[in-house]
Protein backbone atom coordinates (compact mmCIF):
# COMPACT_ATOMS: atom_id res chain seq x y z
CA UNK A 1 0.00 0.00 0.00
CA UNK A 2 2.85 2.35 0.92
CA UNK A 3 4.59 1.46 -2.35
CA UNK A 4 1.44 2.23 -4.37
CA UNK A 5 1.05 5.56 -2.59
CA UNK A 6 4.65 6.52 -3.39
CA UNK A 7 4.16 5.57 -7.05
CA UNK A 8 1.10 7.80 -7.27
CA UNK A 9 3.06 10.75 -5.80
CA UNK A 10 5.96 10.21 -8.22
CA UNK A 11 3.56 9.94 -11.16
CA UNK A 12 1.80 13.15 -10.10
CA UNK A 13 5.09 15.06 -9.81
CA UNK A 14 6.25 13.71 -13.17
CA UNK A 15 3.02 14.73 -14.90
CA UNK A 16 3.18 18.21 -13.31
CA UNK A 17 6.76 18.62 -14.52
CA UNK A 18 5.72 17.61 -18.05
CA UNK A 19 2.93 20.21 -18.04
CA UNK A 20 5.36 22.94 -16.88
CA UNK A 21 7.92 21.86 -19.47
CA UNK A 22 5.30 21.91 -22.22
CA UNK A 23 4.13 25.36 -21.11
CA UNK A 24 7.67 26.76 -21.22
CA UNK A 25 8.25 25.19 -24.61
CA UNK A 26 5.12 26.80 -26.00
CA UNK A 27 6.19 30.20 -24.65
CA UNK A 28 9.62 29.78 -26.21
CA UNK A 29 8.01 28.92 -29.54
CA UNK A 30 5.86 32.03 -29.24
CA UNK A 31 8.93 34.18 -28.54
CA UNK A 32 10.89 32.84 -31.51
CA UNK A 33 7.87 33.25 -33.77
CA UNK A 34 7.67 36.88 -32.65
CA UNK A 35 11.41 37.34 -33.19
CA UNK A 36 11.18 35.99 -36.75
CA UNK A 37 8.38 38.48 -37.54
CA UNK A 38 10.23 41.31 -35.79
CA UNK A 39 13.34 40.74 -37.89
CA UNK A 40 11.47 40.74 -41.20
CA UNK A 41 12.40 43.81 -43.29
CA UNK A 42 9.63 46.11 -44.50
CA UNK A 43 6.73 44.07 -43.13
CA UNK A 44 4.75 46.13 -40.62
CA UNK A 45 1.85 43.67 -40.46
CA UNK A 46 4.17 40.89 -39.30
CA UNK A 47 5.88 43.25 -36.86
CA UNK A 48 2.49 44.13 -35.38
CA UNK A 49 1.93 40.41 -34.80
CA UNK A 50 5.39 40.24 -33.22
CA UNK A 51 4.50 43.04 -30.82
CA UNK A 52 1.39 41.20 -29.65
CA UNK A 53 3.30 37.94 -29.24
CA UNK A 54 6.03 39.63 -27.19
CA UNK A 55 3.33 41.01 -24.88
CA UNK A 56 1.98 37.48 -24.39
CA UNK A 57 5.48 36.21 -23.59
CA UNK A 58 5.91 38.94 -20.95
CA UNK A 59 2.58 38.02 -19.35
CA UNK A 60 3.03 34.25 -19.41
CA UNK A 61 6.75 33.51 -19.07
CA UNK A 62 8.52 32.60 -15.83
CA UNK A 63 11.85 32.53 -17.65
CA UNK A 64 13.66 35.76 -16.71
CA UNK A 65 15.96 35.78 -19.75
CA UNK A 66 13.09 35.21 -22.17
CA UNK A 67 10.90 37.79 -20.44
CA UNK A 68 13.72 40.36 -20.35
CA UNK A 69 14.42 39.94 -24.07
CA UNK A 70 10.71 40.28 -24.89
CA UNK A 71 10.51 43.46 -22.79
CA UNK A 72 13.63 44.85 -24.46
CA UNK A 73 12.24 44.15 -27.92
CA UNK A 74 8.91 45.76 -27.01
CA UNK A 75 10.83 48.84 -25.89
CA UNK A 76 12.86 48.90 -29.09
CA UNK A 77 9.72 48.58 -31.22
CA UNK A 78 8.08 51.44 -29.30
CA UNK A 79 11.15 53.67 -29.66
CA UNK A 80 11.46 53.00 -33.40
CA UNK A 81 7.74 52.86 -34.21
CA UNK A 82 8.10 49.37 -35.66
CA UNK A 83 4.86 47.40 -35.75
CA UNK A 84 3.27 49.87 -33.36
CA UNK A 85 2.96 53.58 -32.68
CA UNK A 86 6.17 55.29 -31.60
CA UNK A 87 6.00 56.11 -27.91
CA UNK A 88 9.21 56.94 -26.05
CA UNK A 89 7.52 56.94 -22.63
CA UNK A 90 6.34 53.38 -23.10
CA UNK A 91 9.73 52.46 -24.54
CA UNK A 92 11.34 53.83 -21.38
CA UNK A 93 9.01 51.74 -19.19
CA UNK A 94 9.83 48.55 -21.12
CA UNK A 95 13.58 49.17 -20.93
CA UNK A 96 13.31 49.88 -17.20
CA UNK A 97 11.52 46.57 -16.66
CA UNK A 98 14.02 44.68 -18.81
CA UNK A 99 17.05 46.01 -16.94
CA UNK A 100 15.58 44.90 -13.59
CA UNK A 101 15.56 41.21 -14.55
CA UNK A 102 18.43 38.77 -14.13
CA UNK A 103 19.51 38.58 -17.76
CA UNK A 104 22.97 40.19 -18.13
CA UNK A 105 23.12 40.54 -21.93
CA UNK A 106 19.62 41.99 -22.26
CA UNK A 107 20.21 44.11 -19.16
CA UNK A 108 23.21 45.74 -20.84
CA UNK A 109 21.23 46.49 -24.01
CA UNK A 110 18.30 47.90 -22.03
CA UNK A 111 20.57 50.15 -19.95
CA UNK A 112 22.26 51.48 -23.07
CA UNK A 113 18.86 52.30 -24.60
CA UNK A 114 17.76 53.98 -21.36
CA UNK A 115 20.96 56.01 -21.28
CA UNK A 116 20.33 57.22 -24.82
CA UNK A 117 16.78 58.28 -23.91
CA UNK A 118 18.09 60.31 -20.96
CA UNK A 119 20.96 61.72 -23.00
CA UNK A 120 18.70 62.98 -25.81
CA UNK A 121 15.61 63.62 -23.68
CA UNK A 122 13.14 61.28 -25.40
CA UNK A 123 10.13 60.27 -23.32
CA UNK A 124 11.88 61.65 -20.24
CA UNK A 125 13.47 64.94 -19.24
CA UNK A 126 17.00 65.28 -20.58
CA UNK A 127 19.35 64.24 -17.79
CA UNK A 128 23.06 63.91 -18.51
CA UNK A 129 23.83 62.67 -15.00
CA UNK A 130 21.41 59.74 -15.22
CA UNK A 131 22.67 59.03 -18.73
CA UNK A 132 26.27 58.96 -17.50
CA UNK A 133 25.48 56.53 -14.66
CA UNK A 134 23.89 54.12 -17.13
CA UNK A 135 26.61 54.58 -19.77
CA UNK A 136 29.23 53.91 -17.07
CA UNK A 137 27.50 50.64 -16.10
CA UNK A 138 27.43 49.47 -19.70
CA UNK A 139 30.94 50.69 -20.57
CA UNK A 140 32.64 49.10 -17.59
CA UNK A 141 30.53 46.07 -16.66
CA UNK A 142 28.90 44.42 -19.62
CA UNK A 143 28.84 41.14 -21.51
CA UNK A 144 27.78 42.74 -24.80
CA UNK A 145 30.76 44.18 -26.68
CA UNK A 146 28.56 45.99 -29.21
CA UNK A 147 26.74 48.21 -26.71
CA UNK A 148 29.88 48.48 -24.58
CA UNK A 149 31.64 50.16 -27.51
CA UNK A 150 28.67 52.49 -28.07
CA UNK A 151 28.62 53.48 -24.39
CA UNK A 152 32.36 54.16 -24.37
CA UNK A 153 32.08 56.36 -27.45
CA UNK A 154 29.19 58.30 -25.90
CA UNK A 155 31.12 58.81 -22.64
CA UNK A 156 34.10 60.05 -24.63
CA UNK A 157 31.88 62.61 -26.35
CA UNK A 158 30.35 63.67 -23.03
CA UNK A 159 33.76 64.27 -21.43
CA UNK A 160 34.93 66.05 -24.56
CA UNK A 161 31.94 68.42 -24.64
CA UNK A 162 31.36 68.78 -20.89
CA UNK A 163 27.88 67.28 -20.94
CA UNK A 164 26.90 66.52 -17.35
CA UNK A 165 30.46 66.81 -16.12
CA UNK A 166 33.44 69.18 -16.47
CA UNK A 167 35.38 68.93 -19.72
CA UNK A 168 38.11 66.33 -19.37
CA UNK A 169 40.08 65.71 -22.56
CA UNK A 170 42.18 62.95 -20.99
CA UNK A 171 39.09 60.93 -19.98
CA UNK A 172 37.54 61.69 -23.37
CA UNK A 173 40.65 60.37 -25.12
CA UNK A 174 40.71 57.19 -23.01
CA UNK A 175 37.08 56.30 -23.72
CA UNK A 176 37.28 57.21 -27.41
CA UNK A 177 40.46 55.18 -27.74
CA UNK A 178 38.73 52.14 -26.25
CA UNK A 179 35.78 52.61 -28.61
CA UNK A 180 38.13 52.96 -31.58
CA UNK A 181 40.14 49.84 -30.72
CA UNK A 182 37.18 47.44 -30.81
CA UNK A 183 36.15 45.83 -34.11
CA UNK A 184 32.60 44.56 -33.51
CA UNK A 185 30.80 47.92 -33.88
CA UNK A 186 32.16 49.52 -37.05
CA UNK A 187 29.93 52.61 -36.99
CA UNK A 188 31.06 53.48 -33.47
CA UNK A 189 34.66 52.77 -34.41
CA UNK A 190 34.44 55.30 -37.27
CA UNK A 191 32.83 57.93 -35.04
CA UNK A 192 35.43 57.41 -32.30
CA UNK A 193 38.34 57.72 -34.73
CA UNK A 194 36.86 60.94 -36.11
CA UNK A 195 36.43 62.38 -32.62
CA UNK A 196 40.00 61.49 -31.64
CA UNK A 197 41.33 63.61 -34.51
CA UNK A 198 39.79 66.73 -33.00
CA UNK A 199 41.30 66.23 -29.53
CA UNK A 200 44.37 68.27 -28.77
CA UNK A 201 46.25 65.57 -26.87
Amino acid sequence: MKYLFLCIIVLHVHNHAMVVEKKLTEIEKKFYEAKSYDDMPYCELKRHLAYNLYEEVVEQSDNQKLKAEALYRLGRMRSLGRGTQRDYRKAHAYFESAQDLNAPITQAKARWRLAELYFIGLGVAQDYKKAKILFDQVANNTVDSYVQAAARWRLGEMYKNGQGMPIDYKAAHDYLQLAAQQTINKDVKACALESLKSLNI
